[in-house]
């Protein structure tokens, strides 16, 4: 018999398996447990099962088959898939895995329901497949993942200079380094993050407006050196940007187009010469030009070091 020496009868498989489901049970109410302590449960003569070794896996594909949505199992300190090879792991180690079933209620449901809606973009349905939690985790990954550097590193609105909230820095800050344990990260780290005791859509809201703050990082640069640029070259708010650099390049003389600078200065000149209504295309080339970084790889001190040098090249060039 596949299942053990002796004649395994409906009976004594139903008691394996209501064994195996009542300890995942307990673990929602009293905490993680190691699977040693299963093991020693199902092996034991004494609790009137005496369970071979070899066949507890097939018994615990079975049980975890139907609440694996629901249980996080850690291999020390790690979550790990629910896979037949990890399932051998633990039954050669079990003091090495442990499992904890998430207990359930309407507020826990409900964050996760929204934070699944915040990072569709991002998440892989087969990762579903893992548990309830690692699937958001490793979207929200993929989301900080997505960000130029410029995004991931602001820390003040850098069109307003207006200090970011402190939870919406931290909060996309602990996306840096991939986490190993995403039930821990999702309801645990997370209110800790946005100092509250318990999950709740508040939280869940609060990730979805940080998401587009950081999301527009470079837009708000963009916008920024926009305006400094206008307001170099002696423009209005009102006034399109093609039309101040044109009207600044249309009145230099042709001994200044024609000279060459020992510096950036022609580069920056060619550029203005051709400047277009995409305000956008043209800052990105400006930036790239007056700093040699490109926006994606800026932070807040790059903005007042364009300032500074954007303004000594209209100096250099106009004297």
């Amino acid at each position: 018999d596949v299942l053990g020496s002796r004649g395994l009868g409906d009976v004594y498989k139903r008691q394996v398996m209501n064994t195996i489901s009542d300890f995942f049970r307990n673990t929602a109410v009293n905490g993680e447990r190691k699977f040693s302590d299963l093991y020693i449960q199902l092996t034991s003569e004494e609790n009137g099962i005496g369970l071979k070794r070899g066949v507890i896996p097939i018994y615990l594909a079975v049980v975890l088959n139907a609440v694996k949505k629901d249980v996080v199992v850690r291999n020390k300190k790690s979550e790990v898939k629910i896979t037949s090879d990890m399932l051998n792991s633990i039954n050669e180690n079990p003091s090495d895995f442990s499992v904890v079933m998430e207990d359930w209620d309407a507020d826990k449901q409900s964050y996760l329901v929204r934070l699944e809606e915040i990072f569709a973009d991002y998440i892989v349905g087969k990762e579903k497949n893992y548990n309830s939690f690692a699937y958001i985790a490793l979207a929200m990954n993929r989301w900080y993942m997505s960000l130029p550097r410029c995004a991931k590193e602001m820390t003040s609105n850098y069109e307003t200079g207006t200090k970011l909230p402190l939870e919406y820095v931290k909060f996309v800050n602990s996306l840096k380094q991939p986490n190993n344990n995403s039930r821990a990260y999702l309801i645990e780290e997370l209110p800790k993050i946005y100092k509250q005791e318990d999950v709740s859509l508040l939280i869940a809201d609060s990730i979805a407006s940080a998401k587009i703050v950081f999301e527009s990082g470079k837009k708000l640069i963009i916008n920024k050196l926009s305006g400094i640029t206008r307001t170099i070259f002696g423009g209005n708010e009102n006034s399109s940007l093609r039309s101040v650099l044109s009207d600044w390049f249309d009145n230099l003389n042709i001994d200044t187009k024609q000279h060459q600078f020992a510096n950036n200065e022609n580069t920056i000149i060619s550029l203005i010469s051709s400047v277009t209504n995409d305000e956008v295309v043209f800052i990105e080339r400006l930036a790239k030009a007056v700093i040699g970084l490109r926006i994606d790889d800026w932070n807040n001190s790059c903005i007042s070091e364009f300032e500074s040098e954007l303004s000594g090249f209209k100096k250099s060039v106009d004297d």
